[in-house]
């Protein structure tokens, strides 16, 4: 397991070794490399779980976008950014850290974003779940356009798989 933390990309690195108190495992031995274990894993995870339901990998997702994202934070929360729906969109941030049990979720309905979305900066919400998020590594979107229905419900099903994936990977890495 030893090296696990010098595998994860530079930029999440720090942010990852500052998860260990907040974690709970500051006593825990090798507890950097369980956490980096486990954020491999949960990027594995997304990368898989997008691509089977037909999303790819952006670098940006405008936030004036018709259609929806999903992102990856630094910390490993989901964020699901709905499709635009009657003027309004609905936006899920799930943080999931290194809990053994569910996760915290928050929905907000007519969220807004305060800004494009763009990986390696923060999300900020004009109106929103949260006010902003971790560091983004990971954005995924649609390649092919979906009616808002179609994609809203899509993103709701691998925001619910992913949560629960993440929940199971804290629990074989860091406490199994």
């Amino acid at each position: 397991m030893a090296g696990n933390v010098e595998k994860l990309p530079e930029r999440v690195r720090e942010h990852v070794r500052q998860l260990v108190e907040p974690a709970g495992l500051s006593g825990v031995e090798n507890a950097e490399e369980l956490l980096a274990e486990g954020w491999m894993e949960k990027h594995r995870a997304f990368e898989r779980h997008t691509a089977e339901r037909g999303m790819a990998p952006a670098e940006t997702f405008a936030a004036g976008e018709f259609g929806g994202a999903l992102a990856m934070t630094y910390s490993g929360s989901i964020v699901s950014v709905g499709p635009m729906i009657d003027g309004e969109r609905d936006v899920a941030y799930a943080s999931i850290g290194a809990r053994r049990d569910v996760p915290q979720m928050s929905v907000k309905q007519d969220s807004r974003l305060a800004s494009d979305i763009a990986v390696d900066q923060v999300i900020e919400f004009a109106e929103g779940p949260v006010q902003k998020t971790s560091p983004v590594f990971a954005i995924a979107v649609f390649q092919k356009a979906l009616p808002a229905a179609k994609e809203q419900a899509a993103l709701v099903e691998v925001t619910q798989v992913l949560t629960e994936r993440f929940v199971d990977i804290n629990n074989d890495t860091l406490h199994g």
